[in-house]
């Protein structure tokens, strides 16, 4: 605590932007919840990880990816290029992971994730509003919620299919409202009242449903569709190019990861 506030009041003085400050307590929480571990668990997890005791040639290649993507992750902060060149790294590094013949397929599917996402960090951040991109997430987010439904309806769960459906109805309205947004502010005639008052509605349901759906299910992978589908609505809705795209190239990763 006294390391946090010292390092806060440097950033102050400094003329640091409020995001340093969070920087810092997240970090002084981080490493606080690591040594309730005790030193001597945290040594030895760093000995087993730098001096592994059987060492072979995958091994010390695994450790030596991982140094060089906290690197690229740092790098990133400046130049968005290494995000791509990290995320290529990861495409490759799934082939040091040993997986039953049965899911060799992941490895692939993996690849293809992280390969979208890598095209996105060499985009141009200074774009223009592109409605057919903000289309194409949208229906992407829609199939992420019908593949979810088909999966709880192969698992027999119902309640949690019926909340994916609800889900997967809504993206359409919510397409349909930007659509009319979109068309209404092009024509410089305003944003209705009604119309207005519908957004917001679809916005704070989205992100209720998902909530509902934790409570009938436990289905980690179902519940992850769940949640995507529920943020990534609102998401879409404020999007004006191939934001939603993006979140749904990483979202990608996150489920082939899990």
């Amino acid at each position: 605590l006294t390391l946090a506030s010292g390092v806060s009041v440097f950033v102050y003085l400094q003329h640091g932007p409020l995001q340093y400050h969070l920087y810092v307590w997240f970090a002084v929480m981080l490493w606080d919840r690591a040594l309730d571990f005790g030193t001597g668990r945290l040594l030895t997890a760093a000995r087993m990880l730098l001096w592994p005791k059987y060492a072979n040639s995958k091994s010390l290649l695994a450790r030596g990816l991982g140094l060089v993507l906290i690197e690229l992750i740092i790098v990133g902060f400046f130049r968005r290029s290494a995000f791509s060149a990290g995320n290529v790294l990861l495409a490759i590094s799934v082939f040091l992971v040993p997986l039953p013949p049965a899911r060799a397929a992941l490895r692939w599917r993996w690849c293809i994730a992280c390969m979208c996402a890598s095209i996105f960090t060499q985009l141009s951040v200074e774009f223009g509003d592109d409605a057919r991109l903000v289309l194409a997430g949208g229906m992407a987010v829609f199939a992420v919620a019908v593949f979810g439904e088909i999966r709880a309806r192969s698992r027999g769960d119902r309640d949690t299919a019926r909340v994916l459906a609800a889900q997967a109805y809504l993206v359409i309205i919510a397409l349909a409202l930007l659509f009319l947004t979109m068309q209404r502010l092009k024509a410089e005639r305003g944003l209705a009242p009604f119309l207005c008052m519908l957004n917001w509605g679809v916005l704070l349901v989205s992100l209720v449903l998902p909530l509902q759906l934790l409570r009938v299910c436990d289905d980690a992978l179902l519940r992850l569709l769940s949640l995507f589908v529920g943020w990534g609505t609102p998401y879409m809705m404020l999007s004006i190019n191939y934001e939603t795209l993006f979140l749904v190239a990483l979202f990608a990763q996150l489920y082939f990861w899990l």
